[in-house]
């Protein structure tokens, strides 16, 4: 069995969901007997200001629960992928809100994966924009297979139980990132 050790860091601005795609991602691990740690990091601005998330997710103790080496790099925002690009490892994986992480110019590494996802797009197109996060978790949980799509589908009907209207929309949104995240691989 291949051992499992993710960092990710997940980076976006303040009204993206940013806190809740961790929260999902960490109690969806948690679910499945996987440790886990999220550490948030955000400005007291309720919307605009820098929103950061870091999860650690492995099959081992977590020693340090500080994300020193991210394997992963979600932006959903310029702001993030310009203050994260240079720090993901060799052979880790960005993946970027291709509909307002637009400054691709700098994306000069050769040494990681970079997949563009337009979450706002396909939020969109499922009539809420508000879902791009949960686009991004589904592209994620195809991209780097660590939890199950099942597990975070409940996690999200738990965390979402006090906005029952919004849990559909959400699981749709999260199968469309999965989706989208299928079809990239196969190009």
């Amino acid at each position: 069995m291949e051992k499992i050790h993710e960092e990710l860091i997940v980076a976006g601005i303040g009204g993206q969901g940013i806190q809740l795609m961790c929260k999902i991602l960490f109690c969806a691990a948690d679910s499945q007997s996987l440790n886990s740690i999220y550490s948030p990091d955000y400005s007291p601005e309720t919307r605009g200001g820098p929103s950061y998330g870091f999860v650690i997710i492995s099959d081992k103790t977590i020693g340090n629960p500080v994300v020193c080496e991210p394997t992963t790099l979600i932006a959903m925002h310029n702001r993030g992928l310009e203050k994260y690009l240079d720090s993901v490892v060799p052979e880790g994986l960005i993946l970027f809100n291709s509909d307002l992480a637009l400054n691709t110019n700098s994306m000069q590494r050769n040494d990681i994966e970079i997949a563009p996802v337009p979450a706002l797009s396909i939020a969109k197109e499922l009539g809420n924009n508000l879902v791009a996060n949960v686009v991004m978790l589904g592209a994620y949980t195809r991209a780097r297979n660590l939890v199950s799509i099942k597990s975070i589908e409940e996690t999200i009907k738990q965390e979402l139980k006090e906005k029952q209207k919004l849990i559909d929309v959400n699981i749709q949104a999260l199968h469309k990132g999965y989706e989208f995240c299928f079809e990239y691989e196969g190009k």
